[in-house]
């Protein structure tokens, strides 16, 4: 088997982030987690190993084709899925979890409403949500889409420059296929695009920070976990796209606590908050991460209010 092989389920959604909503089988060596899962589009409510979930095959492999063009020796097939997510970024937020899980025992301890983060720290999380966003599927789509509309565009108007030039209207008829990478063009202007990664997290880490903790445990996550959100002309709070124009960002970080990200210049809010998360706020939480999900991931295995979603939005599509 090649190495490849072995490395053939490439998660999106980290498993160390996932084991943070499950549970584990208690034993000490290879232990395992499971989750308690509500598949949104089957109505379907099951258990599942962090193993089996939130991955594609090979979605991060990088082509051969695409490596043998390049100078840099050091690219190879793992290099997105083992060099850069497993060894560094999945390894940092694994640490950055367990410092947080840390200081929330801390806070509860002390009964303060302050969550003392470090301001790197602070960068940290917010580089690993930035990440977290672009590497999803949905955002491949999207940007394969939009390469797909511009380089049409771009053979069209060559064509008909170059047909106009020589006089040969035949041109335009000509089938030019144009060879494409996946990984490696989602990489490239997602999160291997360094300037827009630190843009966005500097950005969010530079806005204010709301820590709301559940003590039943209600905070749910899923196959989507970032929840970005702006307000529309009547001051709804909608779905949107995570960018300069984002006003609040949602994250769980574990079953039992939360971060609220509130655009400074939209929201009055102090920064570094801790507190517990009120109906309100869990409610409207949850409905956002039902809208973009397809599997939710709830810890105490209730899943009535996602079912309550799903049957009305059932029956308004059968309307």
């Amino acid at each position: 088997m090649s190495k490849c092989e072995d490395h053939k389920r490439h998660h999106y959604i980290p498993q160390c982030y996932l084991r943070q909503f499950g549970h584990s089988n208690g034993k000490e060596k290879h232990e395992n987690f499971f989750l308690y899962v509500y598949n949104v589009n089957k109505d379907k409510q099951y258990t599942q190993s962090t193993e089996k979930v939130c991955y594609r095959d090979f979605f991060y492999s990088i082509s051969k084709e695409y490596i043998e063009g390049l100078s840099d020796n050091e690219i190879h097939e793992l290099s997105i899925e083992v060099d850069f997510f497993a060894n560094c970024i999945e390894n940092n937020l694994n640490i950055i979890l367990t410092k947080v899980e840390n200081i929330k025992k801390n806070c509860f301890y002390e009964h303060t409403t302050f969550f003392p983060i470090h301001k790197n720290d602070k960068y940290i999380i917010a580089k690993q949500i930035v990440i977290q966003y672009l590497r999803h599927p949905n955002v491949r789509e999207d940007i394969l889409s939009f390469d797909d509309y511009v380089t049409s565009k771009a053979l069209r108007l060559f064509k008909y420059g170059l047909s106009k030039e020589l006089n040969k209207p035949n041109i335009n008829n000509i089938d030019i296929q144009v060879k494409r990478f996946d990984s490696e063009t989602h990489a490239r202007y997602s999160f291997l695009n360094n300037k827009l990664v630190d843009e966005l997290a500097t950005k969010l880490s530079l806005d204010n920070w709301m820590f709301v903790y559940s003590q039943s445990n209600e905070i749910c996550t899923s196959d989507n976990p970032v929840v970005c959100l702006s307000k529309s002309i009547d001051n709804r709070l909608i779905k949107c796209e995570l960018n300069n124009n984002v006003r609040l960002v949602i994250y769980a970080i574990s079953q039992d606590l939360l971060l609220l990200i509130f655009d400074k210049n939209s929201f009055t809010c102090t920064d570094f908050t801790f507190g517990e998360i009120t109906e309100y706020c869990l409610k409207m939480y949850h409905e956002a991460l039902f809208n973009q999900s397809n599997l939710i991931f709830c810890y105490n295995n209730n899943f009535d209010f996602f079912k309550k979603l799903n049957n009305a939005k059932t029956q308004i599509t059968n309307c």
